[in-house]
């Protein structure tokens, strides 16, 4: 300091070490001509140098030391009267601009820092400055003389650069605005109305001033810059250097380049878990198909798989429906040693006992399946999604009418078959007492809605979990395309062009050193490969976790419902092969008797119900295979639209496909896919239109 001074040694204790100052004091006059109000920063206080002893500076109290020390020559110089202050009125500066001045100035900008210096003794501070503003702030656009092509003059592009910059930082050393450019450059800034931030060199060996001396050397017009703003120390020691760069950064609002593109990857995240987690409704797919459907909601009821409130009600429906569907099972049962009406062959009666095996199975393994946490957390997933919850409501309001449709054609032939040929008997039968085959059929009409209905439901609940893996994988592939994004936003920055053409190593040293590329170049390259490292770890980590967890879904359906699948996948070929070879008996005459209308009934049922099982059960699970097998190469098409390097997407796709996708039975040593349906069809289809020619040669026969 200069002046009267009083010296005062001491040490301040604070939680990382000692601190030795030493402080001088003096008296500034408040009445001085043309003395503006001092910042409350400022106080009274002259230089205050501070240096560390051993271990390091809190950091609170250090920046409150720095301002002080950044203001402290001005009032010396003021009560000296060596200088005159004009009025800040003179030049408008802009120290705090508004949210609003913000938004606007980064939606115009090419720059984020526009770095103003003397090149004869701040060069080496300011390669040092970009160097650790781009690893704290990876990703942020700094013009610097030496970095930019003067193809439209020195003038004009130093204007341009001023006026494409967000924040302005003027690094203040000894006659740095004795040069006319940084001077011009700093009026351009005020111009402008630039947020200005000051920075001054500390190390006199590298033009660091006395702020007491640079005040002699400031312009009158440029005078108000620096009084309405404290200009921040920079320090080359790394404890102090730290506190300098984050009080710059806080001063310059810089905010990281690609902060939007990882805040949405975090909201992507967590959007994510959320969805996962369990629904906290108690609903059901039951439930939920209900509700949006009345129809299916009939279905649901007769079906035995209504839900009631109170627990008595539950009970005594879970009962009535239990009795009523074994009354069913062994009448069909009984009516094998009867052989009255409606009896038709041995076969064709044997599976219509055995229909109430894979029946009630049905019925006890969706029941426990919509209760499952793996039904929960699928439903939860597909009406998180606004879109895919559209489509499932509109997919159950359409096909709900049709099945109720399909369910009363199904009632009605079923009762044609079983329940009005022993009906009829009973009523022209001139016996008081009823036989085996009225009871029989008077029991049919009211057991078998309820059986019917069961087995649709069974057949409906297939296809609906089909649907709800169908769209949970439309849901999963939006979300890839969220995930990817940010890598496109990325990849489409100029600056970062040459991340895909230098992206190996062997490339990238060549063309280096070719193109004599500076060692600062390097590092800037080096960093945008780390936050493009970054970004693609994290995408890759996200789209991994969505097929990981839509496959996980899958296995816990395929292990609730794959030996229901097998059983009535194996039943439905017997109907189907069955009831062929019954027709065909018929039609070549190796059957004795006439071929009643009620027979047509039976065998219409059991292959009706053969041939929509099987392409129930086999065909949705060929199509969740097929539009889960697509997801990585939807992945790989999103990543090159992006422009994602090859090898980037090489390990995506061995990342993706490192096991099979899709549904499966017998834990997994099977998968359902495409051409396995294909061939399965083929061959029962191959059987069945045998035994047709066959039946056809024979009604041919008969007939000549």
């Amino acid at each position: 300091g200069s002046g009267d001074q009083i010296f005062a040694r001491g040490k301040v204790a604070g939680r990382s070490g000692e601190l030795v100052l030493n402080m001088s004091e003096s008296t500034p006059s408040a009445d001085a001509p043309g003395l503006p109000p001092v910042p409350s920063q400022c106080g009274t206080k002259s230089p205050v140098s501070v240096w560390r002893s051993s271990k390091g500076l809190c950091h609170a109290d250090l920046h409150a030391m720095l301002e002080e020390d950044a203001r402290s020559g001005l009032p010396t110089l003021l009560e000296e009267g060596r200088m005159q202050m004009p009025p800040a009125r003179d030049v408008d500066v802009c120290t705090e601009p508004t949210p609003e001045d913000m938004r606007r100035r980064r939606g115009a900008a090419e720059y984020d820092v526009f770095l103003s210096h003397l090149q004869r003794n701040a060069q080496d501070a300011i390669i040092s400055m970009q160097l650790f503003l781009r690893q704290a702030r990876p990703g942020i656009k700094i013009f610097v003389d030496l970095d930019v092509d003067m193809e439209d003059g020195l003038m004009e592009t130093l204007r341009r650069g001023v006026k494409n910059c967000r924040t302005f930082i003027f690094f203040i050393t000894d006659g740095v605005l004795s040069s006319a450019w940084c001077a011009q450059e700093l009026r351009w800034a005020v111009e402008m109305n630039k947020t200005i931030v000051l920075v001054r060199e500390t190390d006199a060996r590298h033009g660091g001033i006395d702020m007491k001396d640079f005040f002699l050397q400031v312009p009158e017009d440029l005078m108000p810059v620096f009084t309405n703003n404290i200009a921040i120390p920079w320090y080359r020691e790394k404890g102090f250097r730290n506190v300098s760069l984050h009080t710059i950064i806080k001063r310059a609002h810089l905010a990281d380049a690609c902060m939007k593109e990882t805040q949405k990857l975090r909201n992507t995240k967590r959007d994510i878990i959320a969805i996962l987690k369990r629904s906290e409704q108690a609903a059901t797919c039951f439930q939920v198909v209900g509700e949006r459907s009345i129809a299916l909601r009939i279905i649901i009821f007769v079906g035995g798989y209504a839900k009631f409130r109170r627990l008595w009600m539950q009970c005594v429906y879970d009962v009535v429906f239990t009795i009523s569907f074994w009354i069913c099972g062994a009448l069909c049962a009984m009516n094998l040693l009867f052989r009255m009406v409606p009896y038709h062959v041995l076969p064709t009666d044997a599976l219509t006992a055995y229909v109430h095996l894979p029946a009630w199975q049905s019925w006890v393994v969706w029941r426990r399946f919509v209760k499952s946490s793996c039904c929960d957390e699928l439903l939860s997933k597909v009406l998180g999604c606004k879109r895919t919850a559209l489509q499932m409501e509109r997919a159950l309001r359409l096909g709900g009418p049709l099945v109720l449709l399909l369910l009363i054609a199904m009632i009605a032939d079923v009762l044609g078959g079983f329940a009005v040929p022993g009906t009829m008997q009973g009523m022209h039968s001139s016996e008081n007492e009823p036989n085996f085959a009225t009871v029989h059929a008077w029991v049919m009409w009211l057991t078998i809605p309820p059986m019917i209905s069961a087995m649709f439901v069974s057949y409906l609940m297939f296809g609906f979990v089909a649907t709800l893996h169908v769209l949970d994988i439309r849901a999963m592939k939006d979300v890839l395309s969220e995930c990817v994004e940010p890598l496109r936003g990325y990849y489409d920055r100029p600056e970062v062009h040459g991340v895909n053409e230098c992206y190996s190593p062997r490339s990238c040293s060549e063309q280096d050193s070719l193109a004599g590329i500076t060692a600062e170049r390097l590092q800037e390259r080096q960093q945008q490969f780390m936050m493009e490292k970054h970004l693609f770890s994290t995408v890759a980590s996200l789209m991994s976790t969505l097929v990981r967890d839509v496959q996980s879904r899958i296995d816990e359906t395929c292990r609730a419902v794959s030996a229901l699948w097998v059983h009535l996948v194996f039943f439905s070929i017997c109907q189907v092969l069955a009831i062929s070879g019954t027709l065909q008996a018929h039609a070549t005459g190796s059957m004795p008797g006439e071929y009643r209308w009620w027979w047509a009934c039976q065998d219409t049922f059991h292959l009706g119900c053969g041939v929509v099982l099987l392409a129930t059960a086999m065909g949705v699970f060929a199509v969740v295979t097929v539009q889960l097998q697509e997801v990585p190469q939807f992945a790989l098409d999103l990543l090159e639209e992006a422009g994602c390097p090859e090898l980037r997407q090489a390990s995506i796709a061995s990342l993706l496909t490192s096991r099979r996708l899709g549904m499966h039975i017998l834990g997994g040593s099977i998968f359902v896919d495409a051409p396995k349906a294909a061939v399965f069809f083929a061959i029962v289809g191959t059987l069945l239109l045998e035994n047709v020619l066959r039946t056809l040669g024979g009604l041919d026969h008969v007939v000549s």
